[in-house]
């Protein structure tokens, strides 16, 4: 799984990387040489897109993502554990609902074509059904890697 997630880490990184390359050059060829790129924009937004989600894919897997532990914070470790590793299963759920749907999108997106890259819409629709594939996948191996710790918890042990 870890050389999956690097590989998705790279595609992230390139395509942030190409988004600030494109920028760049939009404005130098904007305001240097007065002549636009007149695909960056689209370009730009299609990749961001990509990034975005990937990024919402790694930052669940990484437990990065903003949450409000005002009750879990309170509750015994034992019943915390279960909590999120429910938790983890309906966003699993969730996830697998998101997928099946963003399939259906995916096909009527690839009708329509994008106007200065002149490539099917379906481009950027592809990153929701890329994402919420993965964001199912780590959220399914978040809630086993809680469970086989509480599995094999000792007594001076504590789940975080």
């Amino acid at each position: 799984m870890n050389r999956i997630v690097k590989i998705v880490e790279k595609i992230a990184v390139f395509g942030f990387s190409g988004i600030c390359v494109m920028v760049f050059t939009q404005v130098i060829a904007r305001y240097l040489f007065s002549s636009p790129i007149y695909w960056a924009e689209e370009f730009t937004l299609s990749v961001f897109s990509w990034v975005a989600f990937i990024g919402a894919a790694l930052a669940l897997r990484k437990s990065r993502h903003a949450r409000i532990t005002l009750l879990t914070s309170r509750m015994p470790d034992t019943l915390r554990v279960k909590v999120e590793i429910v938790t983890h299963f309906l966003v699993a759920c969730v996830c697998a609902l998101i997928f099946y749907q963003s399939i259906k999108f995916f096909d009527l997106s690839h009708t329509v074509i994008m106007t200065a890259l002149n490539v099917p819409e379906s481009f950027v629709s592809a990153a929701i059904t890329f994402s919420s594939f993965f964001m199912g996948i780590f959220s399914i191996e978040s809630a086993v890697r809680l469970i086989l710790k509480k599995g094999n918890k000792t007594d001076s042990e504590v789940v975080v």
